[in-house]
């Protein structure tokens, strides 16, 4: 188990587990890519179609992040100690670029209902509670 447990936080979290980042036996990440996602989809440590709450599901999120590279991924991951270890995706952002038209409204449409939504000049932002 611990092997597995330092090989997933090796891709979330670019360091193999430490417990005392977990707080609650949770431990929040904002800037997973699409082919590290990817990577723990093929280890078997993110479901393809698990979602928070209303969410869109990981693939969906997944989809999305290749059709319109630069998004990063936000959420949780819960650690092996805990009967419901998972990854969780919350969402995903986009900042510091150019965003074209086509993008924007590709955006509002897949994650309007998202619980919390940033549209800013160069900055996306969707958030499910």
């Amino acid at each position: 188990m611990s092997r597995e447990q330092d090989l997933r936080d090796l891709i979330l979290f670019g360091e193999p587990y430490i417990k005392d980042k977990y707080r609650g036996g949770v431990r929040y990440f904002n800037s997973l890519i699409a082919d590290e996602m990817k990577d723990l989809i093929n280890h078997g440590f993110l479901e393809l179609d698990d979602c928070q709450n209303n969410s869109p599901t990981t693939e969906e999120f997944l989809d999305f992040m290749e059709e319109w590279p630069g998004y990063y991924a936000h959420g949780y991951a819960v650690c092996f100690e805990r009967s419901d270890v998972r990854i969780t995706i919350e969402g995903i952002s986009k900042g510091g670029t150019f965003i074209e038209r086509d993008e924007l409204i590709a955006f509002m449409q897949k994650f309007r209902y998202a619980d919390e939504l940033t549209i800013g000049d160069n900055n996306l932002r969707c958030w499910y509670d």
